[in-house]
Formats: structure tokens, C-alpha cells, sequence
């Protein structure tokens, strides 16, 4: 079912935003800053990749590019690929391109960066399988529990039999 697949997207993009906002907690906790304490720019802020196979530098560098290319947003909130392996894909952002009159990240750049993981995701699940499609975001939702005062990055993990199973889905039900 079509729409099996964009639900799919959607759950991934929930609890990539989820993971987001923990990931600010926990940080924060560890350094022992007080919610919404200026962060500063940190280029290596980043957690929670546990990569099993790599997936070639190629292949992230081709998804990147092709955000760059396609989707001009994407070159405005200066989104890259911080790391990505069969089943998990992380982006990182920056503040400086990405921050409110509040001096925290945008909430719009912020689910732009959410979205754009969860479609990186499915777009490596595709490219990883030699398949070709059109990929379109048709629903997502986002809640935000705290500010984000700093670079972030966006994890997005997915059980790969979801995978082959979505994608099984996809190819008899269009």
C-alpha cells in the first residue's frame, strides 16, 4: 500500500524528532548546562551511531549532492551527512544556518532536517536494492519538547527487516 509506506516515513520521522530532543537532554546533562544555555558551535556533537555496515562514501556523498541539487532547502539549513550504514543514516546541521530571533535552531529547520533524514533513509534503502522511485514525504507530524541551542544532528535508525518488508509491500501494492 501506497500509504503504508509514507506512514512508515512518517513513524521514522516522529521518532528521528524524539531522538532529537533526548539527544539535547542528554548532552546537556553530561555538560552540565541549564535547558537553553548557549551551546556554542560544536562541529563534533554528535551520539547514537552505532554503525554496523558502512555504507561507502559514495553513496553518501551522491545523497548529499543530491539534497544540494534537488532540494534547494536543503543547501539553505547547510544540512551534510555526518554518517550512514544499511539501516541508519545521521545528518548534521548547523545553528549559525539554522537560528530563531531566540538564538536556538528554527523549528521550520528543524523539521526540515527531521523530514530530510527520514527521506535520505528511504532513499538509501532504495539505492542500497538498485531501485528507482519517487519519493514523497504525503504526511508528517512533529512535536517539539525543548529548544535546540546548538548544531544538531538528526539520527534516523530503522530495523531492516521494516525494510524489506515496506518494500515488499511496495512493489505488489505500487
Amino acid at each position: 500500500e501506497r500509504t503504508s509506506l509514507a506512514g512508515s516515513l512518517a513513524a521514522w520521522v516522529e521518532r528521528v524528532a524524539e531522538a532529537v530532543a533526548d539527544e539535547v537532554d542528554r548532552h546537556d546533562r553530561e555538560e552540565h548546562r541549564q535547558p537553553g544555555e548557549d551551546r556554542g558551535p560544536r562541529r563534533d556533537e554528535h551520539v547514537g551511531l552505532r554503525l554496523r555496515r558502512q555504507i561507502p562514501y559514495t553513496l553518501a556523498a551522491e545523497l548529499q549532492s543530491t539534497w544540494h541539487r534537488e532540494i534547494p532547502l536543503a543547501g539553505a539549513i547547510a544540512i551534510e551527512v555526518a554518517a550512514c550504514s544499511a539501516n541508519e543514516i545521521s545528518v548534521r546541521a548547523p545553528l549559525a544556518a539554522n537560528r530563531n530571533l531566540h538564538g536556538t535552531v528554527f523549528a521550520g529547520s528543524l523539521f526540515s532536517v527531521c523530514v530530510l533524514t527520514g527521506w535520505g533513509m528511504t532513499w538509501l534503502a532504495l539505492r542500497q536494492r538498485g531501485l528507482a522511485g519517487l519519493i514523497v514525504v504525503a504526511e508528517s507530524n512533529i512535536r517539539y519538547r525543548k529548544a535546540v541551542s546548538g548544531d544538531f544532528v538528526c539520527t534516523c535508525r530503522v530495523e531492516p527487516d521494516a525494510i524489506e518488508t515496506q518494500l515488499a509491500s511496495f512493489a505488489t501494492n505500487g
